[in-house]
């Protein structure tokens, strides 16, 4: 046994060292402690909700397994901004109805799925550091947000305001959290890997239009769960089909936009670059003639 400890060990330290080369080479200490920090908290946010999910009644379990489908099918087909990297938050608008139908584990665990399926998605990097950390991240975030909520609408109908609108307000208060924790917590990170500082406004300039998107998500989420409780569940059916439709609607409109517009470039490129052809000859004609 004595010989085999040793060994043990340095298998682990060699594991650890070929981990690090491929997946943390440019990771100082303290972007590692950072990492671990976001990993851990996010993992303990998805095991407490999948054990709190366990107790859901069948209905609820249905309406979960439904509202994890819609998330993913949002998250695999973004409306992405041309010339941007930005993409309208669609699949969180079934995000926070999960959070206003179901509570906060049914929110985190969608929060996941939107977050695993961008970073395959997007192909964000082949390093499982960004693959794990952001899901998980999000799930943290969502956490930190959905106890905010409950907190909110708590609050507001013990000071008199009534249930439905209790939960409407503090959905649009809690909706840009999320994306705040995240990128927050994610710049943090890649701010971490450099040696640097992230400033105040180096975080509002990448996260205001994300916060505004998320609020909007949050309030029609809102304005769904609350004619969900009042005409029925078809209201969701409704919302998904017309967010299914507004979808599909943008991006073919938005692809058509694009692709025409760098046609046109390519047109005003050619153009120029016939014109910088003929003023090189006409430069040469006068060049190599005889005077």
């Amino acid at each position: 046994m004595s010989l085999l400890h040793p060994a043990k060990q340095a298998l682990r330290r060699t594991n650890w060292r070929s981990l690090r080369d491929r997946h943390f080479f440019d990771y100082t200490s303290q972007a590692v402690a950072w990492w671990l920090l976001i990993v851990l908290s996010g993992a303990v946010a998805c095991a407490w909700s999948l054990w709190s999910v366990q107790r859901f009644q069948p209905l609820d379990l249905l309406t979960l397994g439904i509202g994890l489908a819609l998330v993913a099918l949002a998250a695999v087909f973004p409306v992405s901004i041309p010339r941007t990297t930005q993409s309208v938050l669609v699949a969180d608008v079934f995000t926070f109805s999960l959070l206003a139908a179901l509570g906060a584990p049914a929110a985190v665990l969608a929060a996941g799925v939107e977050g695993a399926i961008g970073t395959l998605r997007t192909g964000q990097s082949y390093r499982l550091t960004s693959r794990i950390s952001s899901p998980t991240c999000n799930m943290l975030a969502m956490a930190l947000c959905s106890f905010i909520f409950e907190a909110l609408r708590g609050l507001l109908y013990k000071a008199g305001v009534s249930k439905e609108i209790s939960t409407l307000a503090a959905l649009c208060m809690a909706a840009p959290l999320p994306l705040a924790f995240s990128t927050a917590a994610l710049m943090q990170l890649a701010a971490l890997k450099r040696s640097t500082r992230l400033g105040l406004s180096q975080w509002l300039n990448a996260s205001s239009w994300l916060m505004a998107m998320a609020l909007g998500a949050g309030f029609i989420a809102g304005l769904v769960y609350l004619n969900a409780q009042r005409f029925g569940a078809g209201v969701f059916a409704v919302a998904a089909i017309s967010v299914a439709f507004f979808v599909i609607v943008a991006r073919s409109t938005l692809s058509r936009q694009e692709a025409e517009r760098q046609a046109q470039e390519a047109k005003v490129a050619s153009a120029q670059q016939e014109a910088e052809l003929s003023q090189q000859r006409f430069t040469a004609s006068f060049t190599n003639a005889a005077i």
